[in-house]
């Protein structure tokens, strides 16, 4: 009995993974990306122009963080996706663009806020603002290619285009942490 229990264990198993994500699951993940994107958004917004803490510098970055995981996650579920409809890559792509606005706006405020990062006395700050975009830019990009080689190929060249539109936000910041 306990040997067919281990059978059936194995092969609900091996299911799971010939199956794979489900779009359904890609478009939770984009919910939760979607919160993570806003939540950066408020807290980089929130940060003072002049006078901030560390304490303030290392939430923000504990939100790029958990942004950064979120982008991972997905990615790892669309990368696992067995099949994607051209409705389905409509609705993806439409959710992708929908977070432009707030992906910019963070970006954005990032570079007007740089003087008060450069200002803080922990001098490591804006070295860690530099990595946040670094990185972030790298698991956004990665997310791209799994757009773009899940994608239908009628919606292979909307995903490329979003890919590099959003990119071109993240090397305009990251230029200005080079000045």
């Amino acid at each position: 009995m306990k040997r067919f229990i281990g059978v059936v264990y194995l092969v609900l198993a091996a299911v799971g993974i010939a199956i794979g994500t489900t779009v359904t699951q890609v478009e939770a993940d984009l919910k939760a990306l979607a919160a993570q994107v806003t939540t950066l958004d408020k807290s980089i917004n929130a940060f003072p122009d002049a006078n901030g803490t560390e304490f303030q510098a290392l939430l923000l970055h504990n939100s790029a963080y958990k942004l950064a995981v979120a982008l991972q996650a997905t990615e790892k579920d669309i990368n696992s996706t067995t099949s994607v409809t051209k409705a389905d890559a409509k609705a993806i792509l439409d959710a992708i663009n929908g977070l432009k606005p707030t992906i910019f706006d963070a970006l954005n405020t990032t570079v007007i806020k740089k003087d008060a990062f450069v200002d803080l006395k922990f001098g490591s700050i804006t070295g860690l603002v530099v990595q946040d975009l670094n990185y972030l830019d790298s698991a956004t990009w990665e997310l791209g290619n799994a757009l773009i080689a899940a994608s239908p190929d009628d919606f292979k060249s909307q995903a490329r285009s979003l890919q590099a539109e959003i990119s071109a936000a993240f090397d305009s910041a990251k230029e200005a942490y080079r000045e």
